[in-house]
């Protein structure tokens, strides 16, 4: 969508930009967060993600906000991005495009709830016990900055955005 908006707004690359960086962080949080519950459980099914909130908050919470960021949930980076990109669309004379993607955004609602649902809300299943937690300095690492990447970028979105603008205009 950012892309279909650059020949007709001005405000398209800027949104493009911000949007990349923001999902990227997102997209680097929930994988990070994926990959350890596969290292630890040795899956990646819904059901491996039961009970993961009282066994690792700090994975949990990771989880819930890039996957609530990738909704565009406010004040999360994916809602800025969205939000960006959406208008960015309507100023190119797109407005059908952006109301796809708002639709494309409320079903995808279902399918990050159904990972996020047994994280919180389930029980951890009663099963041998699993492999010793996967304690990787990269991984923990990897999960702080992009948990801290998806809501800081979000909070902070004016100054990015307005960086964002600037290296816009320098490149045209």
């Amino acid at each position: 969508m950012g892309v279909a908006a650059l020949p007709g707004s001005d405000q398209g690359l800027p949104a493009l930009v911000y949007y990349a960086i923001a999902y990227a962080a997102t997209n680097l949080a929930a994988f990070a967060v994926v990959l350890a519950v596969q290292r630890e459980r040795r899956s990646v099914d819904v059901s491996a993600f039961a009970g993961l909130g009282a066994r690792h908050p700090w994975w949990t919470a990771t989880l819930v906000l890039s996957l609530l960021s990738l909704v565009g949930i406010p004040p999360l980076s994916g809602f800025v991005g969205k939000l960006e990109v959406f208008t960015a669309a309507i100023d190119a004379g797109q407005a059908w495009l952006a109301v796809i993607a708002v639709i494309n955004t409320v079903i995808s609602l279902f399918y990050y709830l159904r990972v996020i649902a047994p994280t919180v809300l389930e029980p951890a299943p009663d099963a041998p016990a699993p492999a010793p937690p996967a304690r990787s300095a990269p991984l923990a690492g990897a999960l702080w900055i992009a948990a801290l990447a998806t809501v800081a970028v979000g909070v902070v979105a004016e100054p990015l955005l307005t960086l964002a603008e600037r290296a816009t205009m320098l490149g045209g």
